[in-house]
């Protein structure tokens, strides 16, 4: 168990930030640095240059982020069609159904299915909340029965 002492990497960083920029800042204001038009108009540019740079940086990151998520997911419903793809019951039916369906909203339509049992399977005009609201019923009537 840590010592209530002991701080944290963040709290030591920001600790030894904020006295550093309080030390800066006094010799600065002391030499009236900060009295001068051009220092302002520095800072107002290096200001708007780091809000567009976090703004960029933070776009790049969350659609990489999402692309990331996307290709787990896809990889997700690639693993649990070729668990289910062998199965000729109704839950195992519907299951595939939710699985392509769901792969197919994700832009992929490459499903290669080899020995599969594919009979009575509906891949149109359903959307992913009654291909959801239907496995659910079946696995409940499953364990019922």
């Amino acid at each position: 168990m840590a010592d209530e002492t002991d701080k944290g990497p963040i709290s030591i960083t920001l600790t030894a930030w904020i006295i550093a920029a309080i030390g800066i800042c006094s010799a600065t204001w002391f030499i009236h640095f900060y009295h001068e038009h051009e220092f302002w108009l520095a800072f107002m540019v290096g200001l708007h240059n780091t809000l567009f740079d976090v703004l960029f940086i933070g776009v790049l990151i969350f659609w990489l982020n999402k692309r990331v998520e996307n290709r787990i997911e896809i990889r997700r419903y690639r693993e649990e069609l070729r668990v289910w793809k062998g199965q000729g019951t109704p839950e195992a039916k519907n299951r595939l159904e939710l699985f392509i369906g769901r792969l197919n909203e994700l832009g992929t339509f490459d499903v290669p299915m080899p020995n599969s049992i594919m009979t009575e399977i509906n891949l149109t005009g359903t959307s992913r909340r009654e291909r959801s609201i239907r496995i659910q019923s079946i696995s409940r009537n499953s364990e019922q029965g």
